[in-house]
Order: C-alpha cells, then structure tokens, then sequence
C-alpha cells in the first residue's frame, strides 16, 4: 500500500494507474477477490483507476482500450465544462455594491467588451459621459458605483 501511495503522490494522482493481473499460477489464490480487496482499500484514499488484466498477452490491447476512453472521457468532460470568460464573470462585481443586476451587467457587457474597455470608459471623461448616456434610466447611483469603483481599483492587464 505505501508504493502505491507513494506513486499517486509523486503526480498528483494525475497519470497514474494500477494494473493487476487476475491471473495466478497458483490455483490456491483468486485474483478476483484480491482485486476487490485492493479496490476497496483504495476506495477511501486514492483516485486510481485499476485495470484488471487477464492475462500478460492481453496487456497491450487492455492499456490500448483504456486509454482510448481516457481520451473519450477527457473530450466529454471539456465539452461540457462551459466556458469562463473573466470579463463576464467578474463584470458584476465591478461595482461599489455588487452584484450588479442583470439588466446594467447585460447594458455594459454590451458597450464595453473588455475589463479594459471598462475600466477605461470609467475612468475617462469621454468614457463616463458615454456611461451616462446609456445608463439613465438605471440611476444616478449605479453611475457613481460604477466609476467609485474604478477610482479606487487599477487596471493592469488583459
């Protein structure tokens, strides 16, 4: 149990694996059940996934079958993971008092498609006179939280 602790813990858990051959040539031991045993210990611990071999001629066609759903599963899970883009998801808490609400967010992510644009068009005077224009219906207070803001934050990149 410690070379398989010590094997997850020199990756991280990441690329590592455990394959165990089922078969014995002792007729007095059965490699299901210690292949269960072994599941069930690492259970509680480990992420490693066990690869159960049936015989060593089959080793290349059983690692070649699990790496091709490693593969799978790794396409599967970047396609569902959405997407994350840092302006958006930090545009709401640009403000003295975040969140901002859906309508102002959906308003600024419209005009300004960057935290730069932003932060630009709320620093500047050309660009607070815009903010103005197109926030008058939300309120003289969402302006000043907005540029409040930026006066006390700085940006320094993309």
């Amino acid at each position: 149990m410690a070379r398989i602790e010590r094997l997850y813990h020199q990756t991280g858990g990441r690329q590592v694996g455990i394959v165990f051959l089922l078969q014995e040539e002792s007729p007095s031991s059965n490699g299901t059940i210690a292949y269960m045993d072994l599941q069930a210990s690492l259970l509680s611990s480990f992420e490693v996934p066990i690869i159960p071999l049936y015989s060593l001629s089959s080793l290349q066609p059983t690692l070649f079958t699990f790496q091709r759903q490693l593969v799978g599963t790794r396409k599967t899970i970047s396609t569902s993971i959405p997407q994350v883009y840092p302006g958006t998801t930090l545009l709401p808490y640009c403000t003295l008092n975040p969140p901002l609400g859906d309508h102002p967010r959906n308003i600024l992510s419209d005009i300004c498609h960057s935290m730069p644009e932003l932060a630009q068009a709320a620093t500047t005077p050309d660009g607070k006179a815009a903010l103005e224009n197109i926030l008058p219906g939300q309120g003289r207070a969402l302006f000043d939280d907005i540029t409040g803001f930026w006066e006390q934050e700085f940006f320094t990149g993309e």
